[in-house]
């Protein structure tokens, strides 16, 4: 049994693209008690699926870097941004890229990028959102290589991993 009383911050970007996979999950272990509401924010430009705890559509930046800063654990898709800005503060960090086959992108490069950071960096990353709760205390647990420095050979990286797609 994980500790209920973590702080999970969900940035879920600003793609025009609901994230209902994981919002549902969410939303199931809130409703099941095994993870407890008050400590669970969710960020997404666009909602399908009401989430069963505080949530948003956009944050400015302050309050983007604020929520990382106060979270134990982030759970995000595969937004540059976000893992950058997690890496950065060395925060616990679960990568769930998000797939074509749901409507959740247009194509699967989220999964090239998942890959990249799992091996590159050791993230805990996750396709099956089923596995969610089991995943958590991995990710608390798992120490990934620090981020060091500029975001630029990665992003260039990342690029090409879209092009390429």
């Amino acid at each position: 049994m994980q500790d209920k009383s973590i702080k999970i911050f969900i940035p879920l970007g600003t793609q025009k693209f609901p994230f209902n996979r994981l919002i549902k999950e969410i939303n199931r272990l809130i409703d099941t008690k095994l993870i407890e509401r008050e400590n669970v924010f969710i960020q997404s430009a666009i909602y399908d699926i009401i989430p069963h705890c505080d949530h948003t559509t956009i944050l400015p930046n302050s309050s983007f870097q604020k929520k990382v800063e106060e979270a134990d654990l982030i759970i995000t898709h595969c937004g540059v941004n976000s893992i950058i800005s997690c890496m950065r503060l060395n925060k616990k960090l679960i990568i769930v890229p998000r797939l074509k086959e749901y409507r959740e992108h247009v194509d699967n490069h989220q999964i090239e990028i998942a890959n990249l950071m799992k091996n590159k960096f050791n993230i805990c990353c996750l396709d099956d959102v089923s596995k969610l709760l089991v995943t958590i205390p991995i990710a608390i647990n798992t120490q990934y290589k620090p981020w060091n420095g500029n975001p630029d050979q990665l992003i260039t990286t990342i690029r090409n991993i879209i092009i390429n797609i």
